[in-house]
């Protein structure tokens, strides 16, 4: 999210089409994030798959939308990056996986369901699909309603648009963070009126 900030900062006829390679790995996150879910709970991943649907199709609507107003790109004034895999990335999350379950832990035994869902909230700012597996993992270990455990992977999720957001914005500027910001409003939004208005 960050590069394609810079590239829009750097080349605002970027804007357009950063913003929609933005959504698009933001669609990928919660296609992940869905995954994770039903490996974990796959009756919580159930109970979450069509608000999730709406999310998934809301922002490729938005991406759609971004892109369609984007300017042609040449093929060679885009450059890859040949390190897909780094070392450092992938002990940072080691690292933050670790601390996850040490702050959950903590967070039960000081106030019980509701801390792990603060913790997990405050978590999803980082990283998404590690708060995500925190509230499957709680569902299961504290026998949670499905219906709050759901609700608490709108709340992850809208913690995530909101970190996210803001970090679009400071990166990229406004056109790049309002466009980021109003996809990824649209991807809550869309999950939670879906869930809203599934039969309990």
């Amino acid at each position: 999210l960050v590069h394609l900030g810079h590239r829009a900062k750097a080349d605002p006829t970027m804007v357009p089409s950063a913003s929609a390679a933005a959504l698009l790995a933001n669609l990928a996150s919660l296609l992940l994030m869905m995954a994770i879910i039903g490996a974990v709970s796959p009756r919580l991943l159930l109970d979450v798959a069509w608000p999730f649907a709406a999310g998934c199709l809301s922002l490729l609507a938005a991406a759609w939308g971004c892109w369609h107003r984007s300017a042609p790109m040449a093929l060679s004034s885009v450059k890859l990056n040949d390190r897909a895999f780094k070392l450092s990335h992938a002990l940072g999350m080691a690292v933050l996986m670790v601390g996850v379950s040490l702050l959950s832990a903590a967070s039960q035994a000081l106030f019980g369901a509701a801390g792990v869902l603060a913790s997990a909230v405050v978590v999803a700012m980082a990283e998404l699909q590690t708060a995500a597996a925190s509230v499957a993992q709680m569902s299961i270990a504290t026998a949670m309603p499905l219906p709050l455990a759901s609700w608490s992977l709108v709340a992850v999720l809208a913690s995530s648009a909101v970190a996210k957001t803001c970090l679009a914005w400071f990166s990229g500027g406004a056109g790049f963070g309002w466009r980021v910001g109003a996809g990824l409003g649209l991807m809550v939004t869309a999950a939670a009126l879906t869930l809203l208005l599934l039969p309990s």
